[in-house]
């Protein structure tokens, strides 16, 4: 109970550090902190309960030894008095009496120490019991892809009981297309693009890669011919370089610079001294959100993959961040086949096929003109999308 308790104040806590601005935005520092002291107060209880317990602990054993030696000593005095038994077996019982206390003193000690060691040991036999994500069995590494992925009536859920999250989804892409993923929120966009990355694997269907079943390609080799820009892009603490390379021993630093080049970094290199050995701090805190978003392209354009995956990479930023996102969007698309996942209507105009999900279903395919004038759920959403620009555009003053 004690441990548990622990662990949920550590979890609290890590919480709040990393919520930190939201909290502070919200006012909620007060009201969290007051939380922390009531589970802090819980935790202080919980273990003052286990203490109080140990400390009863020796009293009792010391009270037996002691009740345990005077019985021994009423029974083998009144035996000895009778001739029963010699004075030399008396003594020798009584001390037999007093060994055998010790023992027990030892065992509880360890009793206690046991219990509070079964919740650790619990968690490190649940991490031991998933089972490995790589194939037993090494496969042959991939070469290059060309970049055809299919979908064939698709099916997922993420746990038994759960509604599917994909519903016999099918679709086709060819090497070097551009196909966005579009669909309100929900609608199975990211979980499609996890199942390609067999972060998942499916329930139903097939998915197959340049013609080969996705099951039958090793996860790692996979990965490292897939290139992903999520929406919220993770930097570690280091340099710019080494946040593009990951300090990876086969990508040099001539190959860094060019994608840097590539994903216009420029700009923002010439507002941090250092260029390339600029210090980023712990997830990047000191990058806004757009200069995060131009290091992972140059990410992409250093690792060179061969399906690319942009995961609202645009979204949250300004106008002018978007154009360079825009124009290193159109440098990392060159010669690949792209996924793209936006609710920005403007951002996948020029797609090659726009694939509109609803509720975990294909509900509509075709090029943005098509699926406008055919006046279904993709006309919706761009017509909500310009009714919400035009209400929030400032008027115009004559």
């Amino acid at each position: 109970d004690t441990k548990g308790k622990l662990a949920a104040i550590n979890a609290y806590v890590a919480e709040n550090i990393g919520g930190m601005r939201i909290l502070q935005l919200y006012g909620r520092v007060a009201k969290n902190s007051e939380r922390f002291r009531t589970l802090s107060g819980d935790y202080r209880d919980a273990q003052l309960r286990t203490v109080r317990l140990y400390a009863m602990l020796w009293p009792l054993t010391s009270f037996f030894n002691a009740a345990s030696v005077a019985v021994a000593l009423y029974a083998s005095g009144k035996l000895t008095l009778d001739g029963s038994v010699t004075t030399g077996l008396m003594i020798a019982f009584i001390l037999n009496v007093r060994d055998f206390i010790h023992p027990i003193h030892v065992i509880l000690e360890k009793y206690n120490i046991f219990q509070n060691s079964l919740t650790g040991a619990e968690r490190v036999f649940t991490m031991q019991d998933e089972e490995a994500e790589e194939l037993p069995a090494p496969l042959p590494p991939i070469r290059r892809l060309r970049g055809e992925v299919e979908f064939r009536e698709v099916e997922f859920r993420y746990r038994d009981g759960l509604p599917l999250a994909l519903d016999r989804v099918t679709f086709n892409v060819k090497p070097g297309q551009s196909v966005a993923l579009v669909g309100r929120t929900g609608s199975g966009k990211s979980t499609t693009i996890a199942l390609m990355q067999r972060l998942y694997d499916i329930t139903g269907g097939a998915i197959s890669i340049d013609g080969r079943p996705i099951e039958s390609y090793g996860r790692r080799e996979l990965r490292s011919r897939i290139g992903v820009v999520q929406q919220d892009t993770f930097m570690f603490r280091g340099t710019v370089a080494e946040n593009i390379g990951l300090a990876d021993p086969l990508i040099s630093r001539e190959r860094i610079e060019g994608a840097s080049v590539g994903a216009r970094l420029g700009e923002f290199l010439n507002c941090h001294s250092g260029g390339l050995d600029a210090k980023i701090e712990e997830r990047g805190a000191n990058l806004s959100f757009g200069e995060r978003q131009l290091i992972a392209f140059a990410r992409i354009l250093a690792f060179d993959p061969d399906i690319l995956i942009l995961d609202e990479a645009t979204a949250n930023i300004d106008s002018h961040t978007e154009q360079l996102i825009q124009e290193a969007t159109r440098q990392v698309r060159q010669g690949r086949t792209s996924l793209i996942i936006a609710h920005r209507i403007s951002t996948i105009m020029d797609c090659d096929q726009i694939i509109v999900l609803d509720h975990g279903r294909v509900a509509e395919t075709g090029t943005d003109a098509e699926l406008y004038a055919r006046g279904g759920i993709y006309r919706k959403l761009c017509d909500a999308q310009f009714n919400e620009h035009s209400a929030t555009a400032p008027a115009l003053e004559v």
